[in-house]
């Protein structure tokens, strides 16, 4: 009797290991085929130059791409909840992607949410899944795209409004997509920075509320918030000014976006102030870690530096800065800046005990 059961145990664990086997030979064949139609498109993707295109080298660009335009292959890795629209309307400027890792590591997941950048006057969510794709694939975060109002649509605030409704849906609908409402960060790059700051500063602000939606009882606080290159004060004069015959003339056309931000014949330099984060420091302030380009020629590294400056002026906590040395005004992040955001998400969103550092890093040679 009793080798009777061990048998039976034994013949179903090796039934369990030979389907998990199959599954995966499943997958992997599956993506062969995918692979090998991107590799034909792409043959600059494989970077051992042996001419066989595999996942990892696919993902190494994974950062880069817009899956809007480059299909997904790894169809079996995600779910996608497209065009959800959190303003209760039907404008696409107001909607966001979100992206489910199969392999989830839990029923509730941190939200990854990506606010794209464009200078306030272009851009889409459609550029997020590049960018998130290596925190998504562990299985550890759910990972959120979204759109708000470009300046020629609407002007400030209804940006920071939009991003503050799509805080407030994923919480209302935290349940549906197994979303652990208490754990949501915020990363944006250039204007997508400055909106990510602005909503790590405001959390006791009422006036950068709006009342976009249909959860207007659900906190638009986030846990934490990353800001790459984000201008932080637009009454600077070095760049992203205000007054663009003020700025020198490399910054002139980034000095138009913000005008064009912000102009709706009020007093302009009120505004700007009230839009500036670095004026809303307090100790209410989110774990932010920002990180900027040494050579930077569009929003001048002065941004970040003296909002670091005054958040240890203000008594706020928990702010950190990167400076990369070399790079310029881009996203392409080095593998030494990649591990420091790795580190951030994984103390504020998975409570881990990690020691973010401050130091400065290089561009990969």
């Amino acid at each position: 009797m009793f080798f009777s059961r061990k048998y039976n145990f034994l013949a179903l664990a090796l039934f369990i290991g030979l389907y998990t086997y199959s599954q995966t030979i499943k997958k992997a064949s599956a993506n062969a085929s995918l692979l090998q139609s991107v590799f034909k498109m792409h043959p600059e993707y494989d970077k051992n130059k042996d001419g066989v295109l595999t996942e990892s080298e696919y993902r190494n660009h994974q950062h880069n791409r817009d899956y809007r335009k480059h299909k997904q292959p790894f169809k079996g890795y995600y779910n996608y909840v497209e065009r959800q629209f959190y303003a209760n309307n039907k404008n696409e400027a107001q909607s966001l992607d979100i992206i489910i890792p199969i392999n989830r590591k839990s029923n509730k997941l941190p939200a990854l949410v990506f606010i794209h950048g464009g200078g306030w006057k272009k851009g889409d969510k459609s550029i997020g899944l590049g960018v998130l794709d290596p925190f998504i694939s562990t299985g550890e975060y759910i990972g959120v795209t979204i759109n708000y109002r470009l300046s020629k649509e609407a002007k400030w605030p209804a940006q920071i409004h939009d991003c503050k409704a799509a805080i407030r849906w994923l919480r209302g609908n935290a349940e549906k997509f197994g979303i652990d409402k208490n754990k949501i960060g915020v990363w944006g790059f250039s204007a997508g920075g400055h909106l990510t700051t602005m909503m790590a500063v405001s959390s006791n602000h009422k006036e950068f509320e709006g009342t976009i939606g249909n959860f207007l009882n659900q906190s638009s606080t986030v846990t934490c918030a990353i800001s790459g290159a984000g201008p932080t004060d637009f009454l600077m004069k070095k760049s992203v000014s205000i007054i663009p015959e003020l700025v020198d003339n490399k910054y002139k056309s980034q000095a138009y976006n913000v005008f064009n931000l912000l102009d709706d014949g009020s007093a302009i330099k009120e505004k700007a102030k009230g839009a500036s984060p670095i004026y809303l420091i307090d100790e209410n302030l989110r774990p932010i870690l920002l990180y900027h380009g040494t050579e930077d020629p569009l929003v001048n590294m002065e941004h970040s530096e003296s909002f670091v400056k005054t958040c240890k002026e203000k008594g706020a906590s928990n702010y950190y800065l990167t400076k990369v040395e070399g790079l310029k005004h881009e996203s392409k992040m080095p593998s030494a800046l990649k591990k420091r955001i790795q580190s951030f998400f994984q103390k504020y969103l998975n409570d881990k005990n990690i020691t973010i550092g401050t130091q400065s890093v290089s561009i990969d040679k």
